[in-house]
């Protein structure tokens, strides 16, 4: 993939697969395309399995990346929410609400440095223990691009917003399935840098500062029965800019969708470390 299209004569597989099992565990069938789990265009990272509107159908989140140049595809993160035929599998189809009012600031492609994100992790889990599952995503910029000035690369990912992201499932508080952004609780953190022509380098944008780590983990580590967070990645202020150049960090879970960073006192800033180059 080049910019979300095939590259010609390159024989390599486009976008994401599913495979279910047919009539044994021993052999799967690809029904990617018949249920509309594709997401064909995007250079797609990794996927998470939940169901987010609590209809007994497993539902897919995706985590997109771009990678330099839209190296592999488009950051078109997706949220595919299934949606059953006659209450059945069969028949049915995955649709994804990423850039609709459902889950506002997620997913769609805008090809506007203000708008995309690249974030090959995500993940599906029930952040505020309330018994719907929440959605949260780590946002990095990878921006090796050589000897070539980042203003000359047409779709570098280096203005993108990166930081951390969540949503909160709004579906049991209002009886309504919906996501709803939430920015100050702790976690949520944007950063975003701006290419200064005159100085030939990427500037933050602004006042607000945040790391750009992209493997993002959960667990109950205090056994409070709240999931925890730690994100982790290596810094490399050339390849992997941040407007805050950190390398890891932990949360604990204070409950009502409230997070506290605790990564030294938790012992875990001996992972904030840059990669060797």
């Amino acid at each position: 993939m080049r910019g979300g299209k095939p590259i010609p004569g390159k024989k390599v597989g486009i976008g994401s697969s599913l495979f279910i099992s047919d009539r044994s565990f021993f052999k799967f069938v690809d029904v990617s395309n018949a249920y509309g789990a594709k997401n064909e265009t995007a250079y797609n990272r990794q996927v998470s399995l939940g169901d987010v509107n609590l209809d007994g159908f497993l539902d897919i989140a995706i985590g997109a990346d771009n990678v330099v140049n839209q190296f592999e595809g488009l950051p078109l993160s997706a949220l595919l929410v299934f949606q059953p035929k006659d209450g059945m599998f069969d028949g049915g189809r995955f649709e994804d609400i990423g850039g609709t009012d459902l889950v506002p600031d997620f997913g769609g492609y805008y090809n506007d440095p203000s708008r995309d994100r690249a974030g090959p992790n995500i993940v599906l889990r029930d952040l505020d223990n309330d018994g719907d599952i929440d959605l949260a995503q780590g946002n990095h910029l990878l921006v090796i691009g050589g000897n070539i000035p980042l203003n000359r690369i047409p779709f570098t990912p280096a203005e993108y917003r990166h930081g951390f992201f969540n949503w909160q499932n709004k579906l049991l508080e209002t009886g309504s399935f919906r996501f709803e952004k939430i920015t100050d609780n702790g976690f949520a953190d944007v950063g975003q840098f701006r290419y200064d022509e005159a100085e030939g380098m990427l500037v933050p944008r602004g006042e607000e500062r945040a790391p750009a780590i992209t493997h993002l983990f959960y667990a109950d580590v205090n056994n409070d029965g709240l999931f925890d967070a730690i994100a982790v990645a290596g810094m490399n202020p050339i390849g992997r800019p941040a407007t805050e150049p950190v390398a890891a960090r932990f949360w604990y879970n204070e409950g009502n969708f409230q997070f506290r960073i605790a990564t030294e006192e938790a012992g875990l800033d001996i992972l904030n470390q840059r990669y060797a180059f």
